[in-house]
């Protein structure tokens, strides 16, 4: 490897994505700066403004290095976590064998040399339809495969990045479009899905997708698309539902019907009654583990510490549910009410929201803010128009949420980005500000 990739590489190792912190809180005086200067940036001097393009060039630059020489680090030095459990899966589906079959999971696994912990984690949590992600992959061996897939989230990365931009940052507000690019990337979970081989951005490419066409029945499909990535996405078919957009409810039905009827065809209709009769999550599961940043992740590990396994905790502890339930009915209000400048920031507050209340989310499932995120920076409107908002409450939850995320304690961005995409709504449907 290159000598100047090493210092990268060196910050790149698994291991400071557990533990060390450095570039992402050195970072973070250089993120509130930028983030500061794009929310006044009509109170800035041309020196000011100067300035604050060479910080945000900086980070951009920083980060893209970064993430590249994660990238090829995990190429070099497979890590144990994700896609070892990703390839199996594929190359059961692949082979015409039970994917769900935790013996014929380990029998493939045998030359991979599994730790002890993912022997122990080891099972197939997606659903058929889910599988077809991982299956042509499959076909490949392990090195091979790992390289296509990396490359394939890769370049589904960059084009959510750039959708990214286009939806929240084109026209007039081309000029915002580095700064947004610079909280994405410094943003920890961008690094963390990359060093974890993790599809977040394709699920954020569907996202983003039905962003833009919500009001089209396209938009349902999206969805569709994005819930055989990951379950968690089925959520978001509140915001169609409660606006009574039947069409695209029923475009997310046959998306789903198609997608499964791919997965009888391509993986045989077995296959269905095998998920079916699978043993389910393994005993080992912890939902209290420290690297779930769900709502109610977070309240069981607060409860019952870090080491409480088993499945069926959430079950063992109705406030939780309870809790649960009322974040999500107000979240339901919030997106119910918001029929005019507050409606974007509803569907913000409701794509934080399926990563509060999904029992299942990861650290770096909050890349699925960065939509949220960036209403908040560039502060867009119905129909891409220009909508008043509050710059300190904006500034305070963009940079709160940074920091938490590089600790890598995402419940918290998380939570404070629900609570300013839901007041940001409420204040922007209020008559004096409709008039």
């Amino acid at each position: 490897m290159p000598a100047p990739f090493a210092p990268l590489l060196a910050i790149a190792l698994p291991e400071s994505l557990r533990s060390e912190h450095v570039l992402w809180v050195l970072a973070l005086p250089v993120l509130a700066a930028i983030v500061v200067a794009t929310l006044w940036r009509s109170r800035l001097s041309e020196a000011g403004r100067a300035w604050s393009k060479r910080l945000t060039v900086a980070t951009i630059v920083a980060f893209t290095l970064l993430n590249l020489a994660i990238f090829a680090h995990i190429n070099l030095k497979p890590r144990d976590w994700d896609y070892k459990y990703f390839w199996l899966w594929g190359a059961a589906a692949a082979e015409g064998t039970n994917p769900y079959d935790r013996e014929n999971l380990l029998r493939i696994a045998e030359p991979l040399g599994l730790s002890q912990e993912l022997i122990d984690e080891l099972a197939c949590y997606y659903p058929p339809p889910s599988l077809l992600q991982f299956w042509p992959f499959g076909y490949l061996p392990f090195r091979a495969a790992l390289l296509a897939w990396n490359v394939t989230m890769l370049a589904g990365m960059l084009l959510a990045l750039w959708l990214l931009c286009d939806t929240f940052a084109s026209g007039r507000r081309r000029d915002l479009a580095p700064a947004l690019l610079a909280v994405a990337l410094a943003f920890w979970p961008s690094s963390a899905t990359v060093a974890f081989s993790q599809q977040n951005y394709w699920i954020l490419v569907t996202l983003l997708l039905f962003w833009r066409s919500r009001g089209r029945p396209i938009g349902g499909f999206w969805l569709a698309v994005g819930v055989a990535f990951k379950p968690l996405t089925l959520l978001v078919l509140l915001h169609p539902l409660l606006h009574g957009r039947w069409k695209s409810l029923l475009a997310a039905a046959g998306g789903m019907a198609l997608l499964t009827l791919a997965a009888v065809v391509v993986l045989g209709p077995e296959v269905f009654a095998q998920f079916l009769e699978r043993e389910g999550i393994s005993a080992q599961y912890r939902i209290t583990q420290g690297v779930n940043q769900s709502l109610p992740g977070t309240l069981l590990r607060w409860q019952m510490g870090a080491t409480a396994e088993g499945a069926d905790l959430l079950f063992q502890s109705p406030w939780i549910v309870a809790t649960m339930t009322l974040v999500g009915a107000a979240t339901a209000w919030v997106v119910w009410r918001s029929r005019g400048a507050g409606e974007p920031f509803a569907l913000g507050a409701l794509l934080a929201m399926t990563l509060l209340v999904y029992p299942g989310t990861l650290s770096h499932y909050a890349v699925h803010l960065l939509p949220a995120m960036a209403l908040l920076l560039v502060g867009l409107g119905c129909e891409n128009e220009s909508v008043e908002r509050g710059p300190k409450t904006a500034a305070a939850a963009l940079i709160a949420a940074l920091a938490f995320a590089a600790f890598k304690a995402t419940f918290f961005s998380t939570l404070i980005v629900w609570l300013a995409m839901c007041y940001e709504a409420r204040r922007l449907e209020r008559p004096s500000l409709k008039a």
